[in-house]
């Protein structure tokens, strides 16, 4: 998933902090694999990095929201 996100944002900013985000997420998983982390302490960074790439396609979504209604409202 990480390798497709650096394909996408070639050109486009939006998915470059998925991009940085999924890989940090592929350090962490190796790093838990090898190190060994309590499974509670994976659950909750897992849970806590979702919740950050649902904000920030919301966030991304409702600027693009904003955007075209001003577009609208410009137009005659």
């Amino acid at each position: 998933m990480a390798a497709a996100f650096f394909f996408m944002s070639r050109g486009r900013w939006f998915p470059v902090p998925l991009f940085y985000l999924h890989g940090a997420l592929v350090a962490y998983n190796a790093y838990s694999l090898l190190i060994g982390a309590g499974p509670v302490w994976v659950a909750a960074f897992l849970n806590r990095a979702f919740e950050l790439e649902l904000a920030y396609i919301l966030s991304c979504a409702l600027f693009r929201i904003s955007k075209i209604s001003e577009n609208e409202k410009g137009a005659p």
